[in-house]
């Protein structure tokens, strides 16, 4: 059940010489509700208090739905108003989110669509799994020969290698390492855009970053370990924010701060990659920054689920889940049914 509450609105100042007066809450049935019209959402109250307050000072009436959001404990408050006033009312709000917009410059971080939590899970535990496969040999397999992202084996047509030695790591402290990064970054991106729809992107990011990579380094080159994904993840993360930011009335530093600091990131952190053949080997400085700007470069379809609440819907997250899942399954086993 949602909580609806309604007010009339203030009667018209100069009636019998008194300022504005709002009736009492009450809540309104589902008739009314029918034919009402939902105008905004909010999950700040005050935000809510001060818009109401600038339909109110017009006349309007309006009520509020009261939306529970079980993945984070909190509440969306919708807007409505009548039928009979929508137009208006959107005009007058019209001008308020304009001056919120200059008063505040960025409004305030959405609520989150989901914590993170479960594909924060998935993400170590599938790492996890693969890392001890590939250490006991199981089933007979040669993890790492078959995965490994080997320039010449991708060029040749073993593009799902891209994928697949995203799984891969040379040691404990390596794969500790992506785990540490991929999950903070990964349950960041997460509260924008939901968790299956994140962690999608991030594996589509990360392939695409070390297909360019390997169009890029010699023949020789070969690479393991999820650190493109991990810089994916980071370039998908600023980008989607300045992408939000582009709505508001805010410098280019403001603006653009994101990627800057998504840069800053990328030049402190992205010179420790290990190369396939375990140690600390020369830096694969090339997958980090092509994993950032594979990011980068997703980020913009990835905006248009942060902005529409039904590409956030739970349907969406475990369809975009489940594709995740059916292209690491895919890559591993076009690479097992390859090698050897």
């Amino acid at each position: 059940m949602h909580d609806v509450h309604d007010h009339t609105g203030p009667e018209p100042y100069g009636a019998g010489g008194q300022g504005a007066r709002t009736a009492d809450a009450r809540a309104v049935g589902q008739g009314e509700l029918d034919e009402r019209v939902a105008l905004l959402e909010f999950t700040d109250r005050r935000a809510l208090d001060d818009a109401a307050l600038a339909l109110a000072a017009q006349g309007i009436a309006w009520s509020v739905v009261t939306l529970p959001r079980p993945a984070t404990g909190r509440h969306r408050f919708v807007l409505t108003v009548p039928v009979a006033q929508a137009d208006a009312a959107k005009v007058e709000l019209s001008g308020y989110v304009h001056e919120l917009k200059q008063r505040r410059g960025v409004e305030p971080l959405p609520d989150p669509v989901d914590m993170g939590s479960a594909g924060a899970f998935g993400y170590v535990a599938l790492m996890a799994l693969v890392f001890l496969c590939e250490r006991q040999g199981l089933f007979g397999l040669d993890w790492r020969g078959a995965g490994v992202n080997s320039a010449a084996a991708v060029l040749d047509g073993e593009v799902w290698r891209t994928v697949t030695s995203l799984f891969l790591h040379a040691d404990g402290a390596h794969l500790v390492s992506n785990l540490f990064f991929g999950t903070l970054f990964g349950v960041l991106l997460a509260h924008a855009v939901g968790s299956g729809v994140a962690w999608l992107a991030i594996l589509l990011a990360g392939g695409l970053g070390n297909l360019a990579n390997d169009l890029l380094q010699e023949s020789t080159h070969r690479s393991i370990g999820a650190s493109t994904a991990v810089f994916a993840a980071v370039g998908l993360l600023v980008g989607v924010e300045s992408i939000r930011r582009r709505s508001f009335s805010v410098g280019p530093a403001r603006r653009y701060g994101p990627i800057l600091l998504g840069a800053v990131l990328l030049a402190w952190f992205g010179g420790g990659n290990v190369q396939e053949g375990g140690g600390r080997g020369p830096v694969d400085v090339g997958a980090h920054v092509l994993g950032f700007v594979a990011g980068l470069a997703l980020s913009g379809p990835l905006a248009l689920v942060a902005a529409r609440a039904e590409l956030r819907s739970l349907r969406v997250q475990v369809v975009a889940a489940g594709v995740a899942l059916v292209v690491a399954a895919a890559a591993w086993t076009a690479a097992f049914a390859t090698w050897g």
